[in-house]
């Protein structure tokens, strides 16, 4: 399902709220210019999407993104609210080709890293080559997946696809592009340190693993955001729980993927100490199967149509989620190229009926035993509500499995 953010203005009277990503709110149209913002302390984050990391080979989670966003540049950028990317270290970049296999952005005159290191065309060229030498297990290297070379000329960098690639644009504005300095990020391994230069409107001032990560204004960032910032402090919390404890006890000015959805949606719109903002996203959940044996419960087709088949969207953006997302009926997210219906189309509402009989005809035992992997917080609500729609009729029984470390998480 999509998240919708919620995201406020910069001028707080009482804390924010944001619920979708930070880095779409500091590093896109919402700065304060520096006459807004010359006797202003400086915001304070709370948040329970911890970040993983600061090499951008080696984790793929929203927490360290919505860093990455701030403290390195993209060659595109997504906008507060947009699902569409822009222009950021780039001055241009389109297909060249109608196959769409051939992607070409040229970058922007003088830019430069926060160390005083060149920013070329040669360095994007190294910063995507380097995901895919390194295929850390953990990091975005299945992103890219589709990328068979990419080259650097002059100020042009040249990307060639496998096959057409409509979606290449989004791919290369995550956190995954992150544009790194080649004489800091070694070609062929993780960088272990505890900081990093990059291009991005922030720079780094102070970081404690695990704690907290503070973030100052880049004097020489030039890109997609067009007016300075204020210095951030991201402050990183173990649950959603103590998220909510800090915005109720007003220690953080925004609460960033942390508050349940009820406490979103009791916010009153005409509060005037709060302003809300809802827009699109790029954000998604998705279920993702071990189809790895076909002796294995998910190894066959059936079992996944039957799951498919029983997972009631339109519940979960209801119930769990307090209508503050939208229910998605396709791997790609609304408003991004290649969006559809498809699952809508094949599954308009929960079919135990199908379900059963997808099961009987391939001749599958039930009820099919599964574990479910999910995190605290509100994915421990959704996953709660899922075991009950597929457990439902009989067809499957269930075993929650809570992980509360994200790198844990993604190993298992």
């Amino acid at each position: 399902m999509t998240k919708g953010p919620m995201s406020t203005s910069m001028k707080f009277i009482r804390p924010g709220i944001v619920a979708g990503s930070f880095a779409l709110l500091l590093a896109g149209g919402c700065q304060l210019s520096p006459a807004e913002t010359a006797d202003e302390k400086p915001i304070t984050i709370g948040t329970s999407s911890v970040l993983a990391g600061l090499d951008p080979a080696g984790v793929y989670d929203a927490g360290s993104w919505a860093v990455f966003t701030n403290i390195y540049q993209n060659l595109l950028t997504f906008e507060p609210g947009s699902p569409t990317p822009k222009p950021d270290a780039a001055e241009s970049c389109a297909f060249t080709s109608a196959a769409l296999t051939t992607y070409r952005c040229e970058l922007r005159d003088g830019l430069t890293f926060s160390n005083g290191n060149p920013l070329t065309a040669a360095a994007v060229e190294r910063s995507f080559e380097r995901i895919l030498r390194i295929r850390d297990p953990l990091g975005p290297g299945p992103l890219f997946a589709n990328l068979l070379s990419v080259d650097a000329k002059g100020s042009l960098v040249t990307f060639h696809l496998a096959t057409a690639d409509a979606t290449w644009p989004s791919r290369i504005a995550t956190g995954a592009g992150s544009i790194v300095d080649p004489a800091e990020f070694p070609s062929h391994r993780l960088r272990e340190e505890k900081s990093a230069s990059g291009s991005g409107p922030y720079v780094i001032a102070s970081y404690t693993a695990g704690k907290s990560i503070t973030l100052k204004p880049n004097a020489d960032y030039r890109g997609a955001v067009t007016k300075r910032g204020v210095a951030i402090e991201v402050h990183y919390f173990e649950t959603s729980q103590n998220v909510e404890e800090a915005w109720n006890a007003r220690t953080v000015d925004i609460a960033y993927a942390g508050l349940p959805a009820a406490t979103l949606a009791a916010i009153d719109p005409g509060d005037t100490d709060v302003r809300l903002s809802a827009g699109d996203s790029a954000e998604a959940h998705y279920l993702v199967l071990n189809m790895r044996s076909p002796q294995r419960p998910l190894g066959q087709p059936a079992t996944r149509r039957a799951l498919a088949a029983l997972v009631d969207r339109g519940h979960l953006a209801s119930e769990v989620f307090e209508h503050t997302v939208t229910p998605l009926y396709s791997l790609v997210p609304q408003g991004v190229v290649g969006h559809s219906t498809a699952f809508f189309d094949r599954y308009p509402e929960a079919d135990p009926a199908y379900a059963a009989e997808r099961l009987r005809s391939a001749g599958v035992t039930t009820p099919v035993r599964i574990r479910l992997g999910h995190q605290t917080g509100i994915a421990a609500v959704e996953a709660r509500e899922l075991k009950e729609q597929w457990e439902k009729d009989g067809l499957f029984r269930v075993e929650l499995v809570e992980e509360r470390d994200f790198t844990t998480y993604q190993k298992r």
